[in-house]
This record gives C-alpha cells, sequence and structure tokens, in this order.
C-alpha cells in the first residue's frame, strides 16, 4: 500500500501499529469491526481493509485529480 500510494504521488498518514494490539482496541473495532489490517481510512471517514481496495481506491484518486487538471 505504501509503494502504490508513493507512485501515485500520494501522501498519506501511517499512525504508529502494533499487530494484535491496535487492531483490538475498541476505537479501531468501531472504524473496522473485523479487526482485519491493512486498514484505511480517508478525511472524510471513508473506510476500507484489504490491501488491493486500499492500493485501487488510492490510484482513482489520483485519477480524478488528474482529469481535474487537464480540464482546467
Amino acid at each position: 500500500i505504501l509503494a502504490a500510494a508513493d507512485l501515485s504521488g500520494l501522501d498519506i498518514d501511517v499512525p504508529h501499529f502494533e499487530f494484535g494490539v491496535t487492531n483490538r482496541t475498541p476505537e479501531f473495532l468501531e472504524k473496522f469491526p473485523l479487526g482485519k489490517i491493512p486498514a484505511f481510512e480517508d478525511n472524510t471517514g471513508f473506510a476500507l481493509v484489504e490491501g488491493i481496495a486500499i492500493a485501487r481506491h488510492g490510484k482513482s484518486l489520483t485519477t480524478k485529480q488528474n482529469k481535474v487538471r487537464q480540464s482546467n
């Protein structure tokens, strides 16, 4: 996911994470009820799990940004 974000030019925040601890906290489970990782939440609260889904979402964001730039 980090490589896909870097290749797409996306700047993502990666908070401290401890496997088996962070993904079992009430806060994490409220957003991601199955406790699965990798997990992604954007600044609007949109949340995804599964690496491929997260990478595809990131790619779709850069595609939308490029379309806006090209139309200006």
